[in-house]
This record gives C-alpha cells, structure tokens and sequence, in this order.
C-alpha cells in the first residue's frame, strides 16, 4: 500500500515543468561588468596585483651560467640513477632467468617422477586386478563350501530328530 504523501510527490514529479528558467538580465549585466572590471587596463594598480615582469638581459651571463650548471648537475644525476636502475633490472632479470631455468628443472624432474609413479601405479593396479579375480573366486568356493556344510548340518539335525532311539 503506497501512502498518500508519495503518491502527491509522484504525481508532482511526473507533471511537466510549468516555468521556466531564465537567468535576470541583472545576474548577466552583473557578470558582465565584473569581467570588464577585471580585464580592463584602466583599473588602477592599487587594485589590482601586478606581477612582476621578467627582464631578460643578454648581457647577465652569470644567472644563465648558474641555471645551465644547476641543469647539468640535474641531469648527470638523473643519468647517474638511470644507470643504477638499468644495472639493477639486468641483475633482476639475470636472476629471473636463473630460478626460471631451476624451475625447469624442478618441473622436468617432477614429471620424470609422476610418469615413474604413474607407471608404478598402473602395474600395481593391474596385479591388484589379477588378485581380485582369482580372490573372487575363492571366495565363492569358500562360501560354497559354507553352504554345503549348513545344509549337511540341517539335514543331520533332522535325520537325528526323525530316527527312533533305539
């Protein structure tokens, strides 16, 4: 049973939009001027914060020097510890390639192991077969011979009970 307050709000939701929605002229004017505010040129410097502007002087060779050999610098040691990681995942590599090969051996090894004791395993099975069969037949004989010795007994009990005493 659905309550009355959802059906009002489901029925309100599924109406179409009676007004719509416009930004005021106001709101845009507004924008409007705000942006000419922050792009003009005529806004005075108090208001406004201006950045320095880098001068470049041709002539300064002592700054460009000092940034070149910083770079230099930054770029050697970068080479430096490109060096090292390559060194580090040729070893990596080479002692990947190491255990993969012991791996192969250890599976090679494995499977010489398993087709031995699969061999082993089928010429077992196949004895343990021979073994049923003639034990089968055996067992039948010696429950046969059970039951030819339980009829002697039934029939020595009766022919004991039937013949007089004498």
């Amino acid at each position: 049973m659905v309550r009355q307050a959802e059906k009002e709000q489901k029925e309100e939701l599924l109406q179409p939009p009676t007004q719509t929605f416009t930004e005021e002229p106001e709101v845009m004017t507004t924008y409007s001027n705000k942006r000419t505010e922050l792009f003009s040129s005529e806004a005075s410097s108090s208001e406004i914060r201006q950045r320095r502007v880098n001068t470049f002087d041709p002539e300064d060779t002592t700054n460009i020097e000092s940034v070149l050999q910083h770079h230099r610098k930054t770029q050697e040691e970068l080479t430096n510890d490109l060096v090292r990681m390559v060194e580090r995942l040729k070893l990596n590599s080479e002692t990947f390639g190491n255990i993969l090969i012991r791996d192969e051996k250890i599976i090679d090894e494995a499977q010489n192991v398993i087709g031995s004791n699969l061999d082993r395993l089928k010429r077992e099975g196949n004895r343990l077969g021979k073994y049923a069969a003639r034990s089968s037949k055996t067992t039948w004989l010696v429950w046969s011979v059970v039951l030819f010795v339980c009829i002697t007994w039934g029939l020595m009990f009766m022919l004991i009970r039937i013949t007089p005493k004498g």
